[in-house]
């Protein structure tokens, strides 16, 4: 990729992320794919670490969505920032509602303070060796103890 339209892209990734400063998370919804018959249920295991399946969607007190999902833009791996429903994303997903959720109560309608993009890269031989970036992880943090981390790993 040339590597100013890898920068702009980057660029364009990180304002989309920072749009999050100063909204506030009314609802937070996790769609999976229904790829697994015997799973029933989201389980959120942490309080600060949220790992995708397929995606995540914020419904912000600005009346705006804000999603993440798996994405491809950069490469096969990493995240996407969407602003409307992941249900135009995935055909049939499993919904769960997780606003009320233990790990989320202590999120929910607070002012999102700062927002942190934390890149990687790899460097696969059939990309030349050369050195390509990805969105891994996004950092929520809604005062300096308080932030949670939206990732996508395998």
């Amino acid at each position: 990729m040339d590597p100013d339209a890898n920068f702009q892209k980057k660029a364009a990734f990180e304002e989309a992320a920072h749009a999050l400063i100063g909204q506030r998370i009314i609802s937070v919804r996790y769609y999976e794919g229904r790829h697994d018959p015997k799973w029933t249920r989201y389980d959120g295991v942490s309080n600060e670490f949220h790992l995708l399946d397929f995606g995540m969607e914020f419904e912000l007190e600005s009346g705006k969505l804000f999603s993440v999902i798996w994405g491809s833009e950069f490469q096969s791996y990493g995240l996407s920032i969407r602003n409307d429903s992941l249900t135009k994303e995935v055909r049939d997903p499993a919904v769960w509602d997780v606003t009320q959720d233990l790990s989320w109560i202590p999120f929910v309608n607070r002012q999102i303070q700062v927002v942190n993009v934390y890149w990687e890269w790899h460097s696969l031989q059939r990309y030349g060796g050369v050195r390509h970036y990805y969105p891994q992880d996004i950092e929520i943090c809604f005062n300096e103890s308080q932030c949670i981390y939206i990732g996508a790993y395998v």
